[in-house]
Parts: C-alpha cells; sequence; structure tokens
C-alpha cells in the first residue's frame, strides 16, 4: 500500500478527532477545561474541516476514483460510492448543524454524538468493508 495514502488516513483521522471536539467543546459561555482550550484555538474546526476534504479527496483519487466517475455519477453506483454518498451527507449535516446550531449548549448534543458516530462507523466501514 502506498505510505501517502497511509499517511493521508492518518491525518484524517486525527483531524476527525479534532474537528469533532471542536464541535462538542467549542461554547463561548462555557467553563469547562476542555472548551477554554478550544477557545483558545478558534476556529481550529473549520481548518479541520478544510483538512479532511482534501484528504478525503486523496485518498479517493489513490484509491482510484476519478472525477469524471463521480460527476457522471457511475461512482455512486457501486457500494463504496453509496457508503461514502451517505458518510458525506451525514458530515454536510453535521457541518450545518455547526454553522445553524454550533456554540449552544443544548439537548442536541446527544443528536451531534448520534451523528458522529455514524459518521465514523460509516467511515470505517469504507476503509475496511463488512460485507
Amino acid at each position: 500500500m502506498d505510505v501517502w495514502y497511509l499517511v493521508a488516513v492518518y491525518v484524517h483521522i486525527t483531524t476527525v478527532a479534532v474537528w469533532l471536539g471542536a464541535m462538542l467543546f467549542e461554547d463561548p459561555r462555557s467553563d469547562r477545561f476542555m472548551t477554554r482550550i478550544v477557545n483558545k484555538i478558534r476556529g481550529i474546526g473549520w481548518v479541520s474541516l478544510l483538512i479532511l476534504i482534501a484528504t478525503g479527496v486523496y485518498m479517493l483519487h489513490a484509491r482510484g476514483v476519478a472525477l469524471a466517475d463521480v460527476v457522471s455519477g457511475r461512482f455512486f453506483a457501486e457500494r463504496y460510492g453509496q457508503v461514502f454518498a451517505a458518510k458525506f451527507a451525514l458530515v454536510a449535516l453535521l457541518a450545518g448543524l455547526q454553522i445553524t446550531k454550533g456554540h449552544r449548549p443544548s439537548r442536541a448534543l446527544y443528536g451531534y454524538l448520534a451523528s458522529i458516530l455514524v459518521v465514523i462507523a460509516l467511515s470505517v466501514w469504507l476503509v475496511r468493508p463488512l460485507i
């Protein structure tokens, strides 16, 4: 396996932890320890999202997924493409929730956690398919 692909996977997974941590702990009104750390490095969540997009595009390219396949829809006709589409939709949902509802303590935290677990499960499935 290509060493750059493995580096991209490592960076992708590490960045996911940073992005999700920023989503869960960034609250300007909170006094929690983790929140104070996240607030000191403002904007880390959005930088993380950009890194996730870059590493994700590289990993798709390394797996042989061409832009033409994505645009034409051939990629989404395969099982891998369908799982990727579900994962991408959930990531887009999480980003949308962060834009509209983020930085406010609420009961939506459990929704965030459930969505995060599903995104992580789909991500693992993409790397190591179950079926």
